[in-house]
């Protein structure tokens, strides 16, 4: 009797894996390319929409832990810390990601994310110089 037991507890344990596995490999397949259809970017979408930009940045976040290669969400996600959050820093990884995952971009995207990754820049080091002064050097000439 004890040897069933076991053998029945074993045998659902793996199928209990078997399936996780299955469902979490699956789930990521599914995403990228499907990102806009997704409950967190449908969610996310909506935050951003009523001004709850932190939140709208978490759910993005959360949709990239299962898509980590999605151009799109990387994207997304650096327009929203460049333009609504002004976390220029986290804006730059991200436009950097994107550029490196996307596929067959054109030189004129190539060329006008490139620029969005320097202005970010531009207003980094002008966020830096506001909270201390002294760093005006560093950055050459940051506030024009």
């Amino acid at each position: 009797m004890k040897n069933v037991w076991k053998k029945t507890l074993f045998a659902g344990m793996l199928c209990a894996f078997a399936a996780g596995t299955v469902f979490v490999t699956g789930c990521k397949d599914d995403i990228e390319g499907n990102e806009q259809n997704h409950p967190l970017f449908i969610q996310a979408k909506a935050d951003k929409d009523v001004g709850k930009y932190k939140d709208s940045a978490d759910n993005l976040i959360g949709l990239l832990e299962q898509a980590p290669k999605s151009a799109f969400l990387h994207k997304e996600l650096a327009a929203l810390y460049q333009d609504n959050l002004c976390e220029y820093h986290l804006a730059i990884y991200h436009y950097e990601r994107y550029l490196k995952l996307a596929q067959s971009l054109s030189s004129e995207d190539e060329r006008a994310c490139r620029d969005l990754i320097a202005n970010c820049k531009k207003e980094a080091a002008k966020q830096a110089i506001a909270e201390d002064p002294t760093l005006a050097g560093s950055f050459g000439n940051a506030n024009t």
